[in-house]
């Protein structure tokens, strides 16, 4: 959840996972055909989340103490969304179970700050359990901007277009064969003993949302 607050109130943004995470080191589902298993979602854009935050922040009284889920036109499943990227590429995608230590491991590999994927850990657990699908879709985008959300047809093709490693091509090909070498070289980082050094706050009694009958209930 964010929030935005102009000294009247407070508004509150939940947009869940974004339809960017589906393209983090996006070479390796362009050259080897596979990507995570992410769960149900709803995937907004970047563009729509901070059209529709300009547009409160433009006149925010009128949304004060409202709460507001921001998704894309539709939930999906990881295989409808893999079926999406290959439709695009060219190429079959096939959905696999990432373990959690490999998928650390190419964050590391690939130079991501470890503050930044100790913490997106959190949120693939929450999504493999369709967290994210809950509340969605909605009309959010559309009835504050006037613009319906982009479906992720559309954010895909902008992303390929911007991404030349998508390309199929022999360099390509063997640059993605040298990082996936280089993951398999990384050591699993110790995220739990960063999240400790860093002085990451430990709650007793925690759960996922996807299994706290309270937050289903409020969501």
């Amino acid at each position: 959840d964010f929030c935005l607050s102009r000294g009247l109130g407070d508004v509150y943004k939940r947009q869940g996972l974004f339809a960017f995470v589906y393209f983090l080191n996006f070479e390796i589902t362009a050259q080897f055909g596979i990507m995570p298993e992410f769960g149900k979602n709803a995937p907004p854009s970047n563009e729509d989340i901070g059209a529709t935050a300009a547009h409160i922040l433009k006149d925010p009284t009128k949304h004060i103490n409202k709460t507001y889920r921001i998704t894309g036109p539709e939930v999906l499943t990881s295989q409808q969304i893999a079926e999406t990227i290959g439709h695009i590429l060219g190429r079959k995608i096939k959905v696999q179970n990432m373990h959690e230590k490999m998928m650390m491991k190419v964050f590391k590999a690939y130079g991501w700050p470890i503050r930044d994927y100790s913490q997106l850990r959190y949120y693939i657990q929450d999504a493999q359990s369709d967290a994210f699908a809950v509340g969605g879709p909605t009309n959010i985008v559309k009835e504050i901007t006037g613009q319906k959300a982009e479906d992720f047809e559309k954010i895909t093709k902008r992303y390929i277009k911007n991404d030349t490693s998508s390309e199929q091509s022999l360099s390509n090909k063997l640059q993605a064969i040298k990082h996936m070498m280089s993951v398999m070289l990384t050591s699993a980082p110790h995220v739990e003993k960063y999240e400790k050094e860093a002085l990451f706050p430990k709650f007793k009694g925690m759960e996922f949302s996807a299994n706290s009958k309270e937050w289903q209930k409020d969501h």
